[in-house]
Protein backbone atom coordinates (compact mmCIF):
# COMPACT_ATOMS: atom_id res chain seq x y z
CA UNK A 1 0.00 0.00 0.00
CA UNK A 2 2.87 2.20 0.63
CA UNK A 3 4.64 1.77 -2.71
CA UNK A 4 1.00 2.88 -4.22
CA UNK A 5 0.85 5.81 -2.27
CA UNK A 6 4.04 6.96 -3.00
CA UNK A 7 3.88 6.43 -6.77
CA UNK A 8 0.61 8.21 -6.43
CA UNK A 9 2.69 11.08 -4.84
CA UNK A 10 4.85 10.73 -7.29
CA UNK A 11 2.91 11.21 -10.03
CA UNK A 12 1.26 14.24 -8.90
CA UNK A 13 4.53 15.67 -7.83
CA UNK A 14 5.93 14.97 -11.72
CA UNK A 15 2.13 16.66 -12.96
CA UNK A 16 2.78 19.88 -10.78
CA UNK A 17 6.60 19.86 -11.66
CA UNK A 18 5.00 19.66 -16.13
CA UNK A 19 2.35 22.17 -14.98
CA UNK A 20 5.20 24.65 -13.27
CA UNK A 21 7.10 24.43 -16.49
CA UNK A 22 4.39 24.87 -18.51
CA UNK A 23 3.51 28.00 -16.75
CA UNK A 24 7.45 29.17 -16.58
CA UNK A 25 7.41 28.77 -20.68
CA UNK A 26 4.38 30.85 -21.61
CA UNK A 27 6.04 34.18 -21.81
CA UNK A 28 4.36 37.60 -22.57
CA UNK A 29 4.88 40.06 -25.42
CA UNK A 30 3.88 43.80 -25.26
CA UNK A 31 2.13 44.96 -28.68
CA UNK A 32 1.87 48.57 -29.38
CA UNK A 33 -0.94 48.64 -31.90
CA UNK A 34 -3.22 51.17 -33.24
CA UNK A 35 -5.64 53.03 -31.18
CA UNK A 36 -8.29 53.65 -33.57
CA UNK A 37 -8.56 50.07 -34.56
CA UNK A 38 -7.71 48.19 -31.38
CA UNK A 39 -10.98 46.03 -31.40
CA UNK A 40 -9.92 44.77 -34.64
CA UNK A 41 -6.32 43.80 -33.14
CA UNK A 42 -7.53 42.02 -30.20
CA UNK A 43 -9.57 39.62 -32.38
CA UNK A 44 -6.20 39.28 -34.38
CA UNK A 45 -4.30 38.57 -30.85
CA UNK A 46 -7.07 36.38 -29.19
CA UNK A 47 -6.43 33.72 -32.94
CA UNK A 48 -2.82 34.72 -32.30
CA UNK A 49 -3.03 33.34 -28.19
CA UNK A 50 -5.13 30.52 -29.32
CA UNK A 51 -2.78 29.11 -31.97
CA UNK A 52 0.55 30.05 -29.90
CA UNK A 53 -1.05 29.17 -26.52
CA UNK A 54 3.10 29.36 -25.14
CA UNK A 55 2.76 33.78 -25.70
CA UNK A 56 0.76 36.10 -23.96
CA UNK A 57 0.29 38.93 -26.12
CA UNK A 58 -0.41 42.29 -24.12
CA UNK A 59 -1.94 44.66 -26.22
CA UNK A 60 -1.12 48.74 -25.86
CA UNK A 61 -3.28 51.18 -27.45
CA UNK A 62 -0.53 53.78 -29.22
CA UNK A 63 -1.60 57.76 -28.88
CA UNK A 64 -0.51 60.08 -30.98
CA UNK A 65 1.81 61.37 -31.86
CA UNK A 66 3.18 58.10 -31.82
CA UNK A 67 7.02 58.83 -32.50
CA UNK A 68 7.11 60.70 -29.21
CA UNK A 69 4.69 58.23 -27.26
CA UNK A 70 7.22 55.24 -28.27
CA UNK A 71 10.33 57.76 -27.62
CA UNK A 72 8.91 58.51 -23.99
CA UNK A 73 8.93 54.83 -23.04
CA UNK A 74 12.22 54.30 -24.27
CA UNK A 75 13.65 56.71 -22.59
CA UNK A 76 11.71 55.41 -19.47
CA UNK A 77 12.65 52.30 -19.62
CA UNK A 78 10.00 50.61 -21.07
CA UNK A 79 11.04 48.89 -23.93
CA UNK A 80 7.74 47.26 -25.78
CA UNK A 81 8.47 43.90 -27.81
CA UNK A 82 6.26 45.04 -30.94
CA UNK A 83 6.44 48.79 -31.95
CA UNK A 84 5.10 50.67 -34.90
CA UNK A 85 8.02 51.09 -37.47
CA UNK A 86 8.33 54.89 -38.34
CA UNK A 87 11.08 56.46 -40.72
CA UNK A 88 11.25 59.15 -38.61
CA UNK A 89 13.00 57.18 -35.54
CA UNK A 90 15.35 54.92 -37.97
CA UNK A 91 18.16 57.26 -36.12
CA UNK A 92 16.86 56.55 -32.52
CA UNK A 93 18.54 53.20 -32.97
CA UNK A 94 15.45 51.07 -31.52
CA UNK A 95 14.57 48.61 -34.24
CA UNK A 96 16.20 45.56 -34.65
CA UNK A 97 16.97 43.95 -38.02
CA UNK A 98 14.17 41.85 -39.45
CA UNK A 99 16.70 40.10 -42.11
CA UNK A 100 17.51 36.59 -40.20
CA UNK A 101 13.96 36.28 -39.76
CA UNK A 102 12.42 36.68 -43.02
CA UNK A 103 15.59 34.67 -44.01
CA UNK A 104 14.44 31.87 -42.37
CA UNK A 105 10.60 32.04 -42.87
CA UNK A 106 10.42 32.94 -46.18
CA UNK A 107 8.66 30.42 -47.11
CA UNK A 108 5.76 31.81 -44.66
CA UNK A 109 6.43 35.70 -44.51
CA UNK A 110 7.05 35.73 -48.88
CA UNK A 111 8.69 39.00 -48.74
CA UNK A 112 7.71 38.99 -52.26
CA UNK A 113 4.01 38.92 -52.25
CA UNK A 114 4.25 42.54 -50.72
CA UNK A 115 3.39 45.80 -52.84
CA UNK A 116 6.68 47.33 -53.63
CA UNK A 117 6.26 50.35 -51.79
CA UNK A 118 4.92 48.40 -48.62
CA UNK A 119 8.48 47.14 -48.67
CA UNK A 120 10.21 50.01 -49.31
CA UNK A 121 8.61 52.16 -46.49
CA UNK A 122 9.77 49.47 -44.29
CA UNK A 123 13.31 49.24 -45.46
CA UNK A 124 16.21 50.98 -44.74
CA UNK A 125 19.18 50.93 -46.81
CA UNK A 126 18.50 47.85 -47.55
CA UNK A 127 17.72 46.35 -44.24
CA UNK A 128 14.10 45.37 -43.74
CA UNK A 129 13.12 47.03 -40.54
CA UNK A 130 9.17 46.47 -40.73
CA UNK A 131 6.82 44.11 -41.97
CA UNK A 132 4.28 45.99 -43.81
CA UNK A 133 0.47 45.30 -42.82
CA UNK A 134 -2.13 47.87 -44.11
CA UNK A 135 -2.06 51.01 -46.10
CA UNK A 136 -3.82 53.39 -47.61
CA UNK A 137 -4.03 56.18 -50.24
CA UNK A 138 -3.92 60.15 -49.78
CA UNK A 139 -5.77 61.90 -53.07
CA UNK A 140 -8.93 59.56 -53.72
CA UNK A 141 -12.33 61.37 -54.29
CA UNK A 142 -15.03 60.19 -53.06
CA UNK A 143 -17.98 60.88 -55.29
CA UNK A 144 -21.89 60.39 -55.13
CA UNK A 145 -22.95 58.80 -58.87
CA UNK A 146 -26.33 60.37 -58.14
CA UNK A 147 -25.29 63.95 -58.62
CA UNK A 148 -23.34 63.56 -61.73
CA UNK A 149 -26.78 61.55 -63.20
CA UNK A 150 -28.95 64.90 -62.05
CA UNK A 151 -26.35 66.93 -64.14
CA UNK A 152 -26.23 65.01 -67.19
CA UNK A 153 -22.73 64.14 -66.48
CA UNK A 154 -20.57 60.93 -66.77
CA UNK A 155 -19.38 59.97 -63.49
CA UNK A 156 -15.03 59.92 -62.96
CA UNK A 157 -15.25 56.34 -63.61
CA UNK A 158 -16.99 56.34 -66.84
CA UNK A 159 -14.68 59.06 -68.07
CA UNK A 160 -11.66 57.03 -66.87
CA UNK A 161 -12.28 53.84 -68.65
CA UNK A 162 -12.45 55.94 -71.84
CA UNK A 163 -9.89 57.80 -71.43
CA UNK A 164 -11.35 60.94 -70.91
CA UNK A 165 -10.87 61.45 -67.02
CA UNK A 166 -8.18 64.24 -66.72
CA UNK A 167 -7.47 67.64 -64.98
CA UNK A 168 -10.01 69.32 -67.56
CA UNK A 169 -13.19 66.95 -66.84
CA UNK A 170 -12.21 67.23 -63.18
CA UNK A 171 -12.88 71.09 -63.51
CA UNK A 172 -15.69 71.05 -66.00
CA UNK A 173 -17.53 68.41 -63.67
CA UNK A 174 -16.93 70.27 -60.17
CA UNK A 175 -18.13 73.37 -61.63
CA UNK A 176 -21.45 72.28 -62.96
CA UNK A 177 -21.88 70.31 -60.21
CA UNK A 178 -21.68 73.26 -57.79
CA UNK A 179 -24.91 75.25 -57.03
CA UNK A 180 -25.59 78.20 -54.90
CA UNK A 181 -29.16 79.12 -52.93
CA UNK A 182 -30.11 82.94 -53.35
CA UNK A 183 -28.74 83.59 -50.20
CA UNK A 184 -25.26 83.19 -51.75
CA UNK A 185 -24.74 79.94 -49.30
CA UNK A 186 -23.91 76.86 -51.11
CA UNK A 187 -26.54 74.50 -51.89
CA UNK A 188 -24.72 72.00 -53.67
CA UNK A 189 -20.58 71.60 -53.48
CA UNK A 190 -18.50 69.93 -56.89
CA UNK A 191 -15.49 69.03 -55.30
CA UNK A 192 -14.35 69.98 -51.55
CA UNK A 193 -11.41 69.13 -49.27
CA UNK A 194 -8.73 70.47 -46.84
CA UNK A 195 -5.39 71.60 -48.32
CA UNK A 196 -3.43 71.50 -45.18
CA UNK A 197 -0.77 68.92 -45.65
CA UNK A 198 1.70 67.62 -48.20
CA UNK A 199 0.42 63.93 -48.56
CA UNK A 200 -2.78 65.30 -49.53
CA UNK A 201 -1.49 67.46 -52.26
CA UNK A 202 2.13 65.10 -53.43
CA UNK A 203 -0.70 63.20 -56.72
CA UNK A 204 -1.27 66.60 -57.87
CA UNK A 205 2.77 67.23 -57.87
CA UNK A 206 3.59 64.34 -59.17
CA UNK A 207 1.16 64.44 -61.91
CA UNK A 208 3.17 67.69 -63.04
CA UNK A 209 6.34 66.46 -62.62
CA UNK A 210 6.62 68.08 -59.29
CA UNK A 211 8.33 67.13 -55.91
CA UNK A 212 8.60 68.38 -52.13
CA UNK A 213 11.51 66.57 -51.27
CA UNK A 214 14.54 64.23 -52.86
CA UNK A 215 14.27 60.74 -52.99
CA UNK A 216 15.70 60.56 -49.38
CA UNK A 217 13.87 63.40 -48.19
CA UNK A 218 16.50 65.41 -47.08
CA UNK A 219 16.55 68.42 -49.47
CA UNK A 220 13.40 70.36 -50.68
CA UNK A 221 12.73 70.59 -54.54
CA UNK A 222 9.17 72.35 -53.99
CA UNK A 223 10.56 75.21 -56.01
CA UNK A 224 11.37 73.58 -59.16
CA UNK A 225 9.59 74.99 -61.97
CA UNK A 226 7.53 71.98 -61.93
CA UNK A 227 6.39 71.68 -58.46
CA UNK A 228 5.40 75.55 -58.88
CA UNK A 229 3.69 74.58 -62.20
CA UNK A 230 1.17 72.30 -59.83
CA UNK A 231 0.78 74.63 -56.49
CA UNK A 232 -0.08 77.17 -59.66
CA UNK A 233 -2.74 74.55 -60.93
CA UNK A 234 -4.25 73.86 -57.40
CA UNK A 235 -4.13 77.71 -56.51
CA UNK A 236 -5.85 78.73 -59.84
CA UNK A 237 -8.85 76.04 -59.03
CA UNK A 238 -9.23 77.03 -55.45
CA UNK A 239 -9.31 81.26 -56.50
CA UNK A 240 -11.58 79.78 -59.10
CA UNK A 241 -13.64 77.86 -57.54
CA UNK A 242 -13.84 74.61 -58.77
CA UNK A 243 -11.97 73.46 -55.60
CA UNK A 244 -13.76 74.54 -52.34
CA UNK A 245 -11.82 74.03 -49.02
CA UNK A 246 -14.10 75.28 -47.09
CA UNK A 247 -14.52 73.34 -43.69
CA UNK A 248 -17.57 70.67 -44.39
CA UNK A 249 -19.05 67.58 -42.90
CA UNK A 250 -16.83 65.23 -43.99
CA UNK A 251 -19.68 62.60 -46.13
CA UNK A 252 -22.41 65.88 -46.47
CA UNK A 253 -25.06 64.69 -48.79
CA UNK A 254 -24.73 68.13 -50.22
CA UNK A 255 -20.94 67.18 -51.51
CA UNK A 256 -20.97 65.61 -55.05
CA UNK A 257 -16.82 65.15 -54.70
CA UNK A 258 -14.31 64.65 -51.58
CA UNK A 259 -10.62 64.68 -52.06
CA UNK A 260 -9.66 62.73 -49.29
CA UNK A 261 -7.90 59.38 -48.45
CA UNK A 262 -8.95 56.01 -49.18
CA UNK A 263 -9.53 54.29 -46.09
CA UNK A 264 -12.43 56.95 -45.20
CA UNK A 265 -14.07 55.34 -47.53
CA UNK A 266 -16.27 53.09 -45.60
CA UNK A 267 -17.76 56.13 -43.94
CA UNK A 268 -18.84 57.49 -47.17
CA UNK A 269 -20.25 54.45 -48.06
CA UNK A 270 -22.41 54.26 -44.63
CA UNK A 271 -23.87 57.81 -45.41
CA UNK A 272 -23.99 57.92 -49.55
CA UNK A 273 -25.13 53.81 -49.81
CA UNK A 274 -25.41 53.04 -53.65
CA UNK A 275 -24.66 56.61 -54.87
CA UNK A 276 -21.07 56.11 -53.80
CA UNK A 277 -18.23 55.64 -55.88
CA UNK A 278 -14.23 56.61 -55.47
CA UNK A 279 -11.30 57.56 -58.32
CA UNK A 280 -8.26 58.73 -58.03
CA UNK A 281 -7.30 61.94 -58.88
CA UNK A 282 -6.37 61.94 -63.00
CA UNK A 283 -3.18 61.98 -64.63
CA UNK A 284 -1.74 65.35 -65.40
CA UNK A 285 -0.01 66.97 -68.04
CA UNK A 286 3.36 65.22 -66.89
CA UNK A 287 2.59 61.85 -65.16
CA UNK A 288 -0.08 59.23 -65.10
CA UNK A 289 -1.92 58.45 -61.74
CA UNK A 290 1.23 57.69 -59.14
CA UNK A 291 -0.64 57.34 -55.46
CA UNK A 292 1.19 58.73 -52.77
CA UNK A 293 0.63 55.55 -49.86
CA UNK A 294 2.06 55.10 -46.54
CA UNK A 295 1.86 51.98 -45.01
CA UNK A 296 1.55 50.44 -41.23
CA UNK A 297 4.62 48.50 -40.47
CA UNK A 298 5.45 47.00 -37.37
CA UNK A 299 8.84 45.50 -35.93
CA UNK A 300 10.73 44.38 -33.63
CA UNK A 301 12.58 46.30 -30.68
CA UNK A 302 15.81 46.03 -30.69
CA UNK A 303 16.59 46.07 -26.93
CA UNK A 304 13.23 43.17 -26.69
CA UNK A 305 14.03 40.56 -24.29
CA UNK A 306 11.38 38.61 -26.49
CA UNK A 307 12.81 38.92 -29.88
CA UNK A 308 11.27 35.22 -31.43
CA UNK A 309 7.89 35.47 -29.21
CA UNK A 310 7.74 39.21 -30.82
CA UNK A 311 8.60 37.54 -34.20
CA UNK A 312 5.70 34.93 -34.50
CA UNK A 313 3.08 37.50 -33.44
CA UNK A 314 4.50 40.06 -36.06
CA UNK A 315 4.42 37.18 -38.88
CA UNK A 316 0.81 35.60 -38.25
CA UNK A 317 -0.19 39.29 -38.26
CA UNK A 318 0.90 39.57 -41.68
CA UNK A 319 -0.03 36.66 -42.87
CA UNK A 320 -2.60 36.91 -46.29
CA UNK A 321 -5.59 35.28 -44.34
CA UNK A 322 -5.68 37.57 -41.48
CA UNK A 323 -5.24 40.43 -43.90
CA UNK A 324 -8.10 39.21 -45.51
CA UNK A 325 -10.36 39.07 -43.02
CA UNK A 326 -9.65 42.35 -42.23
CA UNK A 327 -10.39 43.49 -45.74
CA UNK A 328 -14.04 42.58 -45.36
CA UNK A 329 -14.81 43.74 -41.90
CA UNK A 330 -16.69 46.33 -41.55
CA UNK A 331 -13.53 47.97 -38.90
CA UNK A 332 -11.59 48.04 -42.46
CA UNK A 333 -11.20 50.17 -45.24
CA UNK A 334 -7.23 50.20 -45.23
CA UNK A 335 -5.41 48.56 -48.66
CA UNK A 336 -4.25 45.45 -48.02
CA UNK A 337 0.03 45.10 -48.23
CA UNK A 338 -0.14 41.52 -49.84
CA UNK A 339 -0.63 41.40 -53.69
CA UNK A 340 -2.78 38.11 -52.99
CA UNK A 341 -5.29 40.34 -51.17
CA UNK A 342 -5.94 42.77 -53.49
CA UNK A 343 -8.26 40.67 -55.57
CA UNK A 344 -10.22 40.53 -51.93
CA UNK A 345 -10.33 43.91 -51.64
CA UNK A 346 -11.53 44.60 -55.40
CA UNK A 347 -14.31 42.33 -54.90
CA UNK A 348 -15.15 43.31 -51.80
CA UNK A 349 -15.12 47.26 -52.95
CA UNK A 350 -17.03 46.14 -55.88
CA UNK A 351 -19.40 44.25 -53.67
CA UNK A 352 -20.65 47.07 -51.94
CA UNK A 353 -21.19 48.99 -55.58
CA UNK A 354 -17.89 51.16 -55.99
CA UNK A 355 -16.66 50.20 -59.20
CA UNK A 356 -13.60 52.67 -58.84
CA UNK A 357 -11.94 49.47 -56.90
CA UNK A 358 -11.56 47.91 -60.18
CA UNK A 359 -9.85 50.74 -61.16
CA UNK A 360 -7.91 51.35 -58.48
CA UNK A 361 -6.59 47.86 -57.82
CA UNK A 362 -5.09 47.91 -61.27
CA UNK A 363 -3.29 51.52 -59.89
CA UNK A 364 -2.61 50.12 -57.05
CA UNK A 365 -0.53 47.07 -58.70
CA UNK A 366 1.64 49.22 -60.63
CA UNK A 367 1.87 52.98 -59.76
CA UNK A 368 2.07 53.95 -56.18
CA UNK A 369 4.89 55.71 -54.15
CA UNK A 370 5.59 56.34 -50.95
CA UNK A 371 4.00 59.88 -49.19
CA UNK A 372 6.25 62.84 -48.29
CA UNK A 373 5.88 62.27 -44.55
CA UNK A 374 7.36 58.58 -44.71
CA UNK A 375 10.30 60.54 -46.57
CA UNK A 376 11.39 62.58 -44.81
CA UNK A 377 13.53 62.52 -41.75
CA UNK A 378 13.18 65.43 -40.02
CA UNK A 379 9.59 65.72 -38.93
CA UNK A 380 10.29 69.88 -39.03
CA UNK A 381 10.88 70.03 -42.38
CA UNK A 382 7.68 68.12 -42.74
CA UNK A 383 5.67 71.05 -40.83
CA UNK A 384 7.86 73.69 -42.50
CA UNK A 385 6.55 72.58 -45.84
CA UNK A 386 3.06 72.47 -44.56
CA UNK A 387 3.12 75.91 -43.24
CA UNK A 388 5.10 77.81 -45.46
CA UNK A 389 3.65 76.12 -49.03
CA UNK A 390 0.21 74.63 -48.51
CA UNK A 391 -1.78 75.93 -46.09
CA UNK A 392 -0.77 79.69 -47.80
CA UNK A 393 -1.19 78.52 -51.29
CA UNK A 394 -4.19 77.11 -49.93
CA UNK A 395 -5.61 79.66 -48.60
CA UNK A 396 -4.30 82.25 -51.23
CA UNK A 397 -2.33 84.34 -48.79
CA UNK A 398 1.14 83.93 -50.66
CA UNK A 399 1.68 83.19 -54.25
CA UNK A 400 2.95 80.01 -54.93
CA UNK A 401 6.57 80.60 -55.83
CA UNK A 402 7.21 83.09 -53.34
CA UNK A 403 5.98 80.36 -50.82
CA UNK A 404 8.32 77.79 -52.90
CA UNK A 405 11.05 80.18 -52.50
CA UNK A 406 10.61 80.16 -48.57
CA UNK A 407 10.35 76.65 -48.11
CA UNK A 408 13.57 75.48 -49.97
CA UNK A 409 15.52 78.36 -47.71
CA UNK A 410 14.15 76.97 -44.59
CA UNK A 411 14.72 73.30 -45.21
CA UNK A 412 18.06 73.53 -47.51
CA UNK A 413 20.11 75.98 -45.93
Amino acid sequence: MKHVVCKVLLVLLALCLVGSVAVAEQVTVTFAGGFSIERFFGDMIARFEEAHPDINVEFIPVQPPVNEWILVRESGGVHIDVIPFLPELVGEDIYRPLDDFLARDADVVDIGDFLPTAVDINEVDGTQLGIPFWGDHWGAIHYQRQHFAEAGLPTPYELSRRGDWTFDTLAEAAKRLTRLNPDGSFAQIGLNSTMTHPNLMSAWLWSFGGEFYNDDGTRALINTPQSISALESVRSLIADGVLNLSSQPLTGDHISMKLWHLSAGLRFLESWGENYDYITLPPGPVESQNLPMWYDGYAINRRSNQAEAAWELIKFLSLAEQEAIYVRSPLGGALPARKSVLPVWMETRSGMGARGGEFMGEVLASRTRISPSLIVRDRDDYNTMSNVVVVPVSSLETPPREAAENAAMLIND
